[in-house]
């Protein structure tokens, strides 16, 4: 079976905005990281998604491999514009598949300045078949 995770977020930057990474975890283990982005300078409440898709290897068990990767990638402009890929080796070993998993995505600035927001507003996962 494959998940589907998707994010929607709202985007406020200051007039110099530091680089923003957004990662997907199951459980405490990192399946997906974007790579480290600079959104553009000054934006105002600007939306932007990520969707994920992730799918064990194997039949759900204490510790099946796991592959993941974006089914859309953040779409928040950047300067310049660049393109997304996973930076986590896959697939990732080790994810308790048996069970209920704490699926979590984050953003992070790379460092903390005043001005610079993300927040989630929507957050939903799919099971696909």
């Amino acid at each position: 079976k494959a998940i589907q995770v998707c994010g929607v977020f709202e985007l406020t930057t200051s007039a110099t905005a530091p680089t923003l990474t957004v990662r997907l975890k199951a459980g405490s283990t990192v399946l997906v990281t974007q790579v480290a982005t600079v959104p553009v300078n000054s934006l105002t409440n600007v939306g932007f998604s990520a969707c994920y898709i992730l799918q064990g290897t194997a039949a759900a068990g204490a510790s099946v491999s796991v592959e993941a990767g974006f089914i859309s990638f953040p779409s928040f402009p950047t300067n310049p514009p660049q393109n997304d890929y996973n930076i986590v080796d896959q697939p990732v070993a080790g994810i308790a598949t048996n069970g209920a998993l704490t699926i979590q995505i984050s953003a992070q600035w790379g460092t903390a300045t005043t001005g610079n927001t993300v927040q989630l507003h929507q957050f939903y996962v799919m099971e696909l078949n």
